[in-house]
């Protein structure tokens, strides 16, 4: 039996299972505001982001940027915490007490400033949401200057644009679940 076990084939076999596994992400799940206070506060290291992800398992948006947010959470494994807390009718007084109106939503924790960023994130959001954490990793920001004119004085050399968002357009509700009142 040890013989077999130990066998070309079945060591070929285990090592091709090894070579195919994608490296999951860790991203911790917390359910409980003092869970949410242990790990994104008390646990937070001093030179590293917090990203906090909300969402909920019914949520058709959360599901479609959960790849995109896992990528993001291996891609930084070493510089960015991630945490998700799902919307559950049990923890919904959490999401309320922390101004979650909708989901996929986001904050992002910095260790000396605290909550630093709040936003939605959808798919069409990923893009800038991972040049927003490129940029706190590196200590910059991607504000562009516009073509100055003769008048402008310098303040208005830098543009209003967030390079952290895509276009907006006329109607900007799709991708978005609004969360009802669960009282």
């Amino acid at each position: 039996l040890l013989d077999r076990m130990n066998s070309p084939s079945r060591i070929r076999s285990q090592n091709s299972i090894s070579r195919h596994q994608v490296p999951t992400a860790s991203i911790q799940e917390v359910r409980t505001l003092m869970d949410y206070k242990r790990v994104v506060i008390d646990e937070a290291q001093e030179d590293q982001l917090v990203v906090v992800w909300f969402y909920s398992p019914w949520c058709r948006s959360c599901k479609g940027v959960s790849k995109g947010v896992q990528a993001l959470s291996r891609e930084y494994q070493r510089d960015v915490k991630f945490v998700q807390v799902p919307v559950l009718s049990e923890n919904a007084i959490l999401h309320q007490g922390l101004g979650v109106k909708s989901v996929p939503f986001v904050h992002v924790y910095h260790p000396s400033l605290g909550l630093i960023e709040e936003r939605k994130l959808t798919r069409k959001h990923l893009p800038g949401f991972h040049k927003l954490l490129k940029d706190y990793r590196m200590g910059e920001c991607s504000l562009e200057q516009r073509q100055s004119g003769e008048n402008d004085s310098p303040n208005d050399r830098w543009s209003t644009e967030s390079p952290y968002e895509p276009a907006p357009k006329a109607k900007d509700i799709e991708g978005e679940t609004v969360l009802q009142d669960m009282a």
